[in-house]
């Protein structure tokens, strides 16, 4: 359950320190106080982190790769409208890879998500949209087409 946005959370909150992260698991960390990380994260953490026979695998790697800091800047403009908000980005878009799309985010102050939920500010919707579509409807969330995107960061 740890993907691509939790992984960044952790490596913001351990800064970058796989060591630090393995010894607050040997600490008792509670995961549950970080953001958006519930009991299931946190015990999913903890029962991968024990099973020896994942252990197996992951434990050579570290020795064989090298963590490196993703280097973005942060925008400071603070009146963009997406600072400080949760954006979800679904289906495919035009002018952003999955990976492109969370880094501009990230760039403008907003703090991307995967899922859908009532805290959501904004989804971003490209072609085959899908379920979070749906869901962002119900739940009365703002969709936002790519060009839309673009057209409020101008």
């Amino acid at each position: 359950m740890v993907g691509r946005h939790a992984g960044r959370d952790l490596d913001s909150y351990f800064h970058g320190s796989w060591e630090a992260f393995e010894q607050a698991i040997e600490d008792g960390f509670d995961f549950t106080q970080l953001p958006d990380f519930g009991e299931t994260m946190h015990n999913n953490i903890y029962t991968w982190y024990a099973d020896t026979e994942e252990e197996k695998l992951w434990r050579p790697l570290l020795e064989k790769i090298e963590f490196e800091k993703e280097n973005f800047d942060m925008n400071t403009n603070t009146t963009n409208p997406f600072f400080g908000k949760i954006v979800v980005a679904t289906g495919k878009l035009e002018n952003y890879t999955r990976d492109g799309i969370q880094m501009k985010l990230m760039q403008l102050g907003a703090k991307p998500a995967s899922s859908i939920t009532k805290k959501t500010d904004y989804l971003i919707v490209g072609e085959k949209a899908g379920s979070k579509l749906a869901k962002a409807q119900q739940l009365g969330i703002r969709t936002l087409t790519e060009e839309q995107f673009e057209a409020m960061l101008a």
